[in-house]
């Protein structure tokens, strides 16, 4: 081969190389972007979900406890009805940046409402409800925090298996005892 030919395809490698870093580079200048908006339009949500879904669920707790020691829960119940309903609108305010989590969110804000329900129904599965509550409010905030980190939305594999730990509330809540 000749010299001016290895020379010509040299500088044809090179070229050919640049321009795909170039395009690859902007590619990741654009994700990034996008990532740092997500994020960014994420970060008011935060602190306030984290908050408000811990509240309802430990009010929740502390409601079936109260009722089975047989104390006042009035003041707890109210607590965990007012954190739902803040859980409630910014469920509603989350829903195009977390759209996979709409379902989970939903069955976190009922837990308070649901709980109250099982004060005089003996023989129920309300400890099952609150466990299988627990295990979704940690994993949405779970989900949640990787969604922040990640610089996008919930991954379809973790909005199913958030999903399907929401049917499975919606199931024990489906099968409580009857009221006498």
């Amino acid at each position: 081969m000749d010299m001016g030919v290895a020379t010509a395809i040299a500088a044809i490698i090179a070229a050919i190389a640049s321009v795909v870093s170039v395009v690859i580079g902007a590619r990741n200048a654009q994700h990034s972007e996008m990532r740092s908006a997500y994020r960014q339009a994420l970060t008011p949500y935060l602190a306030p979900m984290s908050r408000e879904l811990n509240q309802v669920t430990a009010c929740a707790v502390i409601v079936r406890r109260r009722y089975l020691l047989g104390q006042a829960v009035a003041a707890w119940v109210a607590n965990g009805t007012a954190s739902a309903k803040r859980l409630e609108v910014l469920r509603r305010d989350t829903r195009y940046l977390l759209p996979r989590l709409i379902t989970p969110l939903r069955t976190a804000v009922l837990l308070i409402y649901r709980i109250t329900t099982y004060k005089d129904l003996p023989d129920t599965n309300a400890e099952d409800l609150l466990v299988a509550g627990q295990k979704l409010s940690d994993a949405l905030n779970h989900a949640i925090e990787v969604s922040y980190r990640k610089g996008k939305p919930v991954s379809k594999y973790r909005g199913y298996r958030l999903r399907t730990q929401a049917e499975a509330i919606d199931a024990l809540w489906a099968a409580r005892p009857a009221r006498p």
